[in-house]
């Protein structure tokens, strides 16, 4: 292969769009837990508040 530039090209923009994806999930599953822990101190705050 006389240009191996094409195919750097190509291998690191697919690398790019792996973090990007990879990125992409943990910002929604850290989304995602901190839904879960305000749902949970609300339910806390319920049941003491019924004490």
């Amino acid at each position: 292969m006389s240009e191996p530039w094409p195919l750097f090209a190509v291998g690191f923009g697919i690398w790019i769009l792996f973090f990007w994806w990879l990125a992409k999930h943990d910002r929604k599953a850290a989304r995602h837990r901190e839904r879960e822990r305000m749902l949970d101190d609300f339910l806390r705050s319920q049941t003491r508040g019924r004490r």
